[in-house]
């Protein structure tokens, strides 16, 4: 069973995401390498930890 974790995150916030992580993306919209990704959406971090920045508030749940 994975650990689940919420994820929150203010406008404007970074966050770095660990490699092998899922991100479900509840709402809000984060950027990821310059790409916006908007709520409700899921992002599978597979190649290195990944910086993401809040351009709006986020709320979300992290699989580890």
């Amino acid at each position: 069973v994975p650990v689940i974790e919420p994820f929150i995150l203010t406008q404007g916030q970074t966050a770095d995401i660990a490699v092998y992580t899922n991100l479900f993306l509840c709402s809000g919209t984060l950027q990821v390498n310059g790409q916006p990704f908007v709520g409700p959406y899921q992002l599978s971090i597979r190649t290195g930890t990944t910086t993401v920045v809040a351009t709006t508030d986020v709320y979300g749940l992290l699989f580890r």
